[in-house]
């Protein structure tokens, strides 16, 4: 029977975020449908002029998704009768992606209207292969120093590797972020300087002994 040895490796790195996404969502109710949207129109509107002004392009920079959805509400009257009433809730979210700037992102919360608009900021980073590719690199010496220690201290010669599996446990790219969510009205501070992504990986390495 092949006498084997089985060591485990593992590596983490903490890599601070260098894009940021900016989720505006502009977001109006009324039972008017056409109100709605003239309002969520102008302030999405008044919003891209004042993005403009820190330098930022509203027609190649800024992305929209709009939606519109029906609420029904049902209330009962005197005599049992059933009053509904329908209405709408109409919604812009502006898409901003940038590199990281946490000075030029504070300023954007800054003039964030008042009123129905709600913000939510995604730190993340571009491309995430370089660190994931370093990781594994990290982790791979580890399992090799462990097995020399191993064999070392037990007074065995180690042989070819025959086996290497391999999990990640690390992230997709831009998959893990510092979600925040902010209300405009609140008097809520947004922090501007979010955690590293932590990268953590795992190599399970099998070698003969001789």
């Amino acid at each position: 029977m092949d006498r084997t040895m089985i060591v485990n490796g593992n590596a983490s790195l903490e890599v601070a975020p260098d894009a940021v996404k900016l989720l505006m969502d502009v977001s109006i109710e009324d039972k008017d449908i056409s109100v709605a949207k003239d309002k969520v129109a102008f302030i999405s509107n008044d919003l891209c002029d004042k993005l403009e002004g820190l330098g930022i392009k509203k027609d190649s920079q800024i992305k929209n998704r709009f939606q519109i959805n029906t609420l029904n509400q049902s209330s009962v009257l005197k005599g049992g009768i059933i009053n509904k009433e329908v209405s709408y809730r109409v919604t812009n979210t502006l898409i901003l992606t940038i590199d990281r700037d946490d000075e030029l992102v504070s300023e954007i919360i800054n003039i964030i209207p008042t009123e129905h608009v709600s913000l939510s900021i995604d730190y993340f980073l571009k491309d995430t292969t370089i660190i994931l590719d370093k990781v594994i690199d990290l982790a791979c010496k580890d399992a090799f120093s462990k097995a020399k220690s191993l064999a070392k201290a037990s007074q065995i010669q180690l042989g070819e590797i025959i086996n290497i599996s391999y999990q990640s446990y690390g992230i997709a790219p831009r998959a893990k972020f510092e979600m925040m969510a902010y209300d405009s009205s609140s008097t809520q501070t947004i922090e501007t300087n979010p955690e590293d992504i932590i990268f953590n990986e795992n190599v399970s390495m099998t070698f003969e002994i001789k």
